[in-house]
Formats: C-alpha cells, structure tokens, sequence
C-alpha cells in the first residue's frame, strides 16, 4: 500500500524495502528527538525476574567493550549516521 508520511528512525527506513528512488523522500528532525534510543527490559518484580535482570546486566556489562558487540549495532546503522555511531556508544557505554 501507499503511505502519504511516517515517523521513522532514518536507520529503519535505510534498512527497510520503501524503493526510495520511486519518489522523493524527505526526511525532517524532530525537535527534542535523540539521535539513538537505549531499550530497557521491564518485569513485574519478583525474586526470580531480580536475578534475571541482574545476569542480563552482567552479561551486557562484559560485551559492551567488546567489538563483536558493538558492531552488531554498528551494522544497523544508516550511513549517515554512522561516524557519530562510536562516540555516542562510548559515552553511553563508557568505552573507550
């Protein structure tokens, strides 16, 4: 189907199937967006999901400085993006 507009990350659209030669697409900031978004895991709190969030954390804390990991995010960026990519993972994820 035809869509007449969306409001998209630019890295969705870039990855998405919208022929983007067929028409003109234009792309806007919005103001007060970020440029990137972290996702949180949220869960009824109980002793088991506790320890669950904790191990997920942990694990995360050992990948974050890894560059297997960072990449995975790397490859998901546009490429207009993608030289703002690193210093905004560094800062959010203290690496170096």
């Amino acid at each position: 189907g035809n869509i007449d507009f969306i409001i998209e990350y630019p890295s969705a659209i870039s990855n998405s199937k919208i022929d983007q030669n067929a028409e003109q697409v234009f792309s806007y900031l919005i103001k007060g967006a970020n440029d990137y978004n972290l996702g949180h895991i949220m869960c009824k709190e109980t002793p088991s999901n506790i320890q669950f969030i904790q191990s997920i954390n942990e694990t995360l804390s050992c990948l974050y400085n890894t560059e297997y990991f960072s990449n995975i995010f790397y490859l998901e960026v546009d490429e207009h993006s993608q030289m703002d990519f690193y210093r905004y993972y560094s800062e959010v994820f203290n690496t170096k």
